[in-house]
């Protein structure tokens, strides 16, 4: 049995990350929707290391709690939100492949604990792994910037 919207509510609480969508749930500071079939699913969103360092991010940002957070949006634009999220994941990670190819640094660099520690740490971003880089990027970055 699904939730109610009360349910959701008493769920999330005063926290204003998150904002009720009908009968879902969509974290603003992730820009992603939570399954809410279940309240541990919600909790445990909650403990993820991505969601905690955005509630980090939002504080320094703002000076303030995660409670100060941006207007709730429609469901078209959550959509819209969603994909502007994807496009700028995307952009990242062609960027990152073609800076290592350009520098003539291998790719499986990004897989040293160090370096990727690094580079999450002063982009914010979550690095893909080497085969990911390999598998996705490589070819359209040659594509667009080696020929």
């Amino acid at each position: 049995m699904m939730p109610t919207a009360k349910d959701l509510q008493n769920w999330i609480g005063s926290d204003l990350a998150f904002r009720i969508d009908g009968k879902s749930i969509f974290c603003q500071l992730c820009g992603k929707p939570i399954n809410s079939e279940k309240k541990f699913l919600v909790d445990q969103h909650k403990r993820t290391k991505k969601h905690k360092e955005k509630v980090l991010e939002a504080r320094r940002k703002d000076g303030q709690t995660s409670s100060k957070m941006v207007k709730q949006l429609s469901i078209p634009g959550v959509f819209s939100k969603q994909q502007e999220c994807r496009d700028e994941e995307k952009a990242f990670k062609e960027a990152l492949c073609k800076a290592l190819l350009k520098a003539n640094i291998p790719l499986n660099k990004v897989d040293n604990e160090e370096f990727k520690s690094f580079l999450s740490k002063y982009t914010g971003r979550k690095i893909p792994c080497e085969s990911s880089l390999r598998k996705t990027y490589v070819a359209s970055t040659y594509e667009k910037n080696f020929k």
